[in-house]
């Protein structure tokens, strides 16, 4: 992959929000953790692990062990969306990349291939993967909330505060959604594949990516791009 570093250059946090209530969110953080063991990032970074709950178990740091992680406690309001929230807030970047609890990695270079993406496009609304729209329940073509970046000062002009479980869904695919609002100030929102970058659109046409052929060209997933939700992982 050709690299250009020699340019004024982001810094960048990787935010991944692990749930305190153990089960299968311990499962993902052992899932997420190993994926970035093998799959170097091959660009310059932070890593912040939001324990997203109360009382969060002293153990659960031991899953980050060996990648210089750094902690954070979030009460958990608004679930996910609320520890992006205030991840976006507190966390000085220029470039946030935010992984819900069941992301994983799926390649050499998965960073860099994100920073890339931002270079060539500028500011606006980045991922791997998509939702297709389903007007019946009120679900909006829109990048997953599972594996995003952007700059966080977007994250923090977005209008809506989310504190509650029923404000999730809107941020992730409602006419109010993150996508919707990136669109509305006319910033690109584009899904990013290993070759290329693609608008919301033309997504369903993108081969061996998200929920197409064997997913290849996926950088990052999330627990449906694995079975029982897709055939192959």
């Amino acid at each position: 992959m050709k690299t250009c570093w020699d340019i004024n250059l982001p810094k960048v946090a990787v935010v991944y929000v692990y749930p305190t209530i153990g089960g299968i969110y311990d499962s993902n953080a052992s899932r997420f953790a190993h994926s970035l063991r093998v799959w170097p990032a091959s660009y310059p970074h932070e890593l912040k692990v939001i324990l997203n709950g109360a009382n969060p178990r002293k153990d659960m740091a031991d899953v980050f062990t060996g990648l210089d992680a750094y902690f954070m406690v979030h009460d958990n309001s608004g679930f996910d969306i609320g520890a992006l929230q205030m991840a976006a807030s507190t966390i000085p970047c220029d470039l946030m990349v935010f992984f819900g609890s069941s992301s994983y990695l799926r390649g050499l270079g998965w960073l860099e291939r994100m920073v890339q993406s931002f270079l060539k496009h500028g500011s606006g609304l980045y991922g791997t993967m998509w939702g297709n729209p389903e007007p019946s329940k009120n679900v909006e073509p829109h990048i997953r909330t599972t594996c995003l970046w952007t700059e966080p000062y977007f994250i923090n002009e977005y209008p809506f505060k989310v504190s509650n479980t029923n404000q999730r869904y809107p941020f992730e695919h409602g006419k109010t959604s993150l996508t919707n609002w990136f669109i509305h100030i006319g910033l690109p929102v584009k899904v990013v594949t290993w070759e290329g970058e693609y608008d919301i659109p033309k997504c369903g046409y993108i081969l061996n990516a998200f929920h197409n052929g064997n997913q290849s060209q996926l950088i990052a997933g999330d627990r449906f791009s694995c079975p029982p939700f897709y055939h192959c992982a």
